[in-house]
């Protein structure tokens, strides 16, 4: 099974229009799914202060893996479960609550779509009926990272695309309206290989996607940052990192107007440490930090205020 997912076995945490889900004290601890192999990719909270959460299941679908969609409440009760998805391999990569109590989910999918692997979308209501859908990508391996929905209803999706057959592949955004129809893609080309793990809405309406870059003169792998005007039009991009391997899983604007990427580095310690890197509007670094041991591999998938 091909793993198209960002963070594996582990769980990352999506956020909604800035609302964040506080550390506190265990309440309860679950376990979903039934007698074959499900994995929990995105969870976010929802308004009614319950949560939901996006995957992969095996038991619900086809051997090859569907996308799993959870409700549950306050106290982690389940209210709804859903499977999504064809006769190959589909997965759930990040869930989001849209502001008509239904749902934005992003996904892979292998049954659908133009290629061997497709970015994948999908609006449900309140109880995970689909509303709309839409595929995006071409003859090879795409897929959709990551969804919101923005300020003005719409939605916008981040990903990895390969539109040239010799290239490693590139970061997308798509952009759909509220209905679905798709408004605009735009890629972010160095035929060197860039995905774009995490989208925020910038201020000023546009957006910043990190994620990681092979197109680097520092090492193998950077950290990559980048942000567009609302049409999509690059404005800059930033590459991050030193002589080793770096990437960005988790991203956030900050309540001070500045921004927080979260991910790994091997170039700042002695090994695969967590790195936090906070910067500015403009993409200029304000502090970056490292975080781990000295004999094992830590990194961080996502961040929170």
């Amino acid at each position: 099974m091909k793993n198209y997912s960002l963070t594996g076995f582990a769980f990352c945490v999506c956020y909604f229009f800035g609302d964040m889900l506080c550390a506190q004290a265990t309440t309860f601890a679950k376990t979903y799914g039934f007698s074959d192999y499900e994995i929990g990719f995105c969870l976010s909270g929802t308004p009614d202060g319950g949560f939901i959460f996006s995957g992969q299941t095996m038991s619900f679908g086809d051997s090859h893996g569907d996308t799993y969609v959870v409700k549950v409440d306050s106290d982690g009760i389940q209210q709804w479960a859903k499977k999504y998805g064809g006769s190959e391999e589909d997965g759930g990569n990040s869930v989001v609550p849209t502001a008509d109590g239904g749902y934005f989910v992003t996904n892979h999918t292998e049954s659908i779509g133009n290629g061997e692997c497709d970015s994948w979308v999908f609006k449900t209501d309140a109880e995970g009926n689909v509303i709309w859908a839409q595929t995006y990508g071409y003859s090879l391996d795409d897929v959709g990272y990551h969804g919101i929905q923005t300020s003005d209803g719409r939605y916008v999706v981040t990903g990895l695309v390969h539109n040239l057959p010799d290239t490693l592949g590139d970061a997308f955004i798509a952009r759909y309206d509220t209905d679905g129809t798709p408004l605009w893609v735009q890629s972010y080309i160095t035929l060197k290989g860039d995905e774009g793990y995490r989208i925020v809405e910038s201020r000023d309406n546009g957006f910043i996607v990190a994620g990681q870059t092979t197109d680097s003169t520092n090492g193998p792998e950077d950290m990559l940052l980048f942000k567009t005007d609302t049409g999509g039009n690059l404005i800059w991009t930033k590459k991050i990192g030193g002589a080793g391997y770096e990437e960005a899983y988790g991203l956030i604007a900050t309540k001070d107007g500045n921004y927080m990427a979260a991910g790994f580095t091997t170039s700042f310690s002695l090994s695969e440490d967590a790195y936090l890197v906070k910067f500015d509007s403009a993409g200029n670094i304000l502090w970056d930090k490292t975080y781990g041991g000295t004999t094992r591999d830590d990194r961080a998938y996502s961040v929170a205020e």
